[in-house]
């Protein structure tokens, strides 16, 4: 399966899998994107599978926006993502950056 980024409004939608094999092409894909936007949300809904790499491209990414002076949330983010960031020891940091659903 591919994986892609693309640009919508303020959304950057990640789409299939984010592992180690597919992530290495997006670090600088997503700061290019972002670059002409203030607010930026992340939708991950169409990710179908990720690992440890998918959770230190987001940090990446979060990162390059923080320094930027720009907002970042990340939208339907995996369950799988969040149990590696448990694992990890960072999901309490990573989220904030969760867009709230009510």
């Amino acid at each position: 399966m591919t994986t892609q980024l693309t640009c919508q409004g303020n959304q950057l939608r990640l789409e299939g899998e984010l592992t180690f094999m597919t992530v290495n092409k997006l670090y600088d894909r997503g700061p290019a994107l972002m670059d002409s936007l203030q607010t930026i949300i992340i939708d991950l809904q169409n990710v179908s599978r990720c690992d440890s790499s998918a959770l230190a491209l987001l940090i990446s990414w979060q990162r390059y926006a923080s320094h930027c002076s720009k907002s970042i949330t990340f939208a339907h983010v995996p369950q799988q993502l969040l149990a590696v960031a448990e694992v990890c020891g960072i999901k309490e940091h990573f989220k904030q950056f969760l867009q709230r659903v009510d």
